[in-house]
């Protein structure tokens, strides 16, 4: 409802009012004084009693019969004349109530931290300047004391039932705290696994391979292989040739498994630097051969018999004084309790025996063949049996014809043919590698030097 004003009082006008005179050419001064009908837009600024300002805008047209007042609107006709879009007409608007924010008392509910943004005073609307009459951006914006803060009651709401702040780190991220140990870069990633560095507290920086629960599969056999391969790398001996399990935590996301960290990275990582070459293969191969050889024969204390099944270049590292490491006992597997189907895990390393139907059983001859792949990439540079499109490439593994390098020694070629041979019952086993010219004649001539020398 509409109050009616004193005699001789001006009232102000309010932005509606305002608005819907300019937008519609009113070219007539409008009055607010006291009319014939006793109505009047209201009692002062910010006044919001009655039908509102959409009805005082209505009332505009009768009330300015009985007013002999200068309009508060308008100047004259030329001003209405250049308000010729929406725009135009809106971009003066002001909000009365906002002038006396000098005097603004909060509501009760903005002591609710929902409602904190209340307690200020609502804030002046942004001055848009249209540049041209013509043109019609639209009503125009004004800001909101949600939007100049950046807190609005939907999100504080919603931080009630925030797990963790945004500022928290991953359990398995660069700076997570792990035990005693601090992340840092990744080195590598696996199939399920990342490896990061991890930083003792005394200084000691040691490599940390993380395996999420999530991406193990009960149904796939992951979770089990992965539960084996700990159970492996734990029965393993302390030896100069294998990666050993310095200390492993588990957690609901991870399992965080401790080793040593060998800054000369992996193999494949040498290849890259070094390239394929005879004297390449001198320098590593050795090295490969005994680290299998305590997997296959054991030593003193130690049986051996255990399976690698994934040996490749990726899988032996390389420490400080070029000693050779063989690591990932994921396809590892003691040969006293075969597993029944035990595929290899890299198909350009996989023995033939594998990939006919049936596939034979577990065997230490799948390591030898996978040994001779290796050998190949340190003379060459590259594997023996590779395509992009892996049926083609199972019959090139099935076939068994792969290319001699040229200009390689007899000693090479031997232990290639022995290595690679298609006959998993005449494939050589570890001892004879061990013990062929390609390995014994170097062993021989480091010896000689070292003699010399002394």
């Amino acid at each position: 409802m509409l109050h009616a004003s004193s005699p001789g009082q001006t009232p102000t006008p309010t932005p509606a009012s305002s608005f819907f005179t300019r937008l519609h050419g009113i070219q007539r001064s409008a009055s607010f004084s006291d009319g014939g009908d006793g109505e009047s837009a209201g009692d002062g600024p910010g006044s919001q009693s009655g039908g509102g300002d959409v009805r005082r805008a209505a009332t505009i047209s009768s009330s300015s019969r009985t007013s002999g007042q200068p309009s508060r609107i308008l100047d004259s006709r030329r001003d209405v004349a250049a308000l010729s879009s929406f725009a135009a007409a809106g971009s003066t608007l002001s909000s009365p109530a906002l002038s006396a924010s000098s005097n603004y008392t909060p509501p009760a509910a903005s002591r609710h931290p929902l409602f904190a943004h209340h307690a200020s005073p609502p804030v002046a609307p942004i001055d848009i300047n249209v540049p041209n009459a013509l043109s019609d951006p639209g009503p125009s914006v004004r800001s909101s004391p949600a939007s100049s803060s950046g807190f609005s009651p939907a999100s504080a709401f919603l931080s009630h039932f925030s797990l963790a702040s945004p500022e928290a780190i991953a359990p398995d991220a660069q700076g997570a705290r792990v035990l005693r140990y601090t992340l840092g870069k990744v080195l590598g990633r696996g199939g399920f696994s990342t490896v990061r560095l991890a930083t003792h507290d005394d200084g000691t920086v040691l490599a940390c391979k993380i395996v999420k629960r999530d991406d193990l599969s009960d149904r796939s056999g992951s979770l089990e292989k992965f539960e084996e391969e700990i159970k492996v790398w734990k029965s393993l001996p302390r030896h100069p040739s294998l990666l050993p399990l310095l200390d492993m935590h588990r957690t609901p996301f991870a399992t965080f498994l401790i080793s040593p960290f060998l800054p000369g990275g992996s193999l494949l990582d040498v290849m890259r630097r070094e390239g394929g070459s005879d004297r390449t293969a001198r320098k590593w191969f050795p090295g490969v051969v005994k680290a299998v050889s305590v997997m296959h024969e054991g030593f003193e204390g130690f049986d051996g018999r255990i399976l690698h099944g994934d040996l490749k270049l990726d899988n032996f590292l390389v420490d400080q004084f070029g000693a050779v490491m063989v690591c990932d006992f994921y396809m590892a597997q003691k040969l006293d309790h075969p597993i029944p189907t035990f595929p290899s895990a890299s198909l350009p390393y996989a023995p033939p025996e594998l990939l006919r139907a049936p596939p034979c059983g577990p065997s230490l001859a799948q390591d030898i063949w996978a040994l001779g792949i290796i050998l190949y990439a340190l003379l060459t540079g590259k594997l023996p049996f590779v395509d992009s499109f892996d049926p083609r490439l199972q019959v090139k593994i099935l076939r068994g014809q792969w290319q001699e390098p040229a200009d390689l020694g007899a000693e090479w070629l031997e232990c290639l043919r022995g290595c690679l041979c298609g006959d998993r019952e005449k494939r050589w086993d570890i001892q004879r590698v061990r013990q062929c010219d390609a390995v014994i004649g170097w062993h021989e001539a480091i010896g000689e030097c070292e003699s010399e020398r002394d």
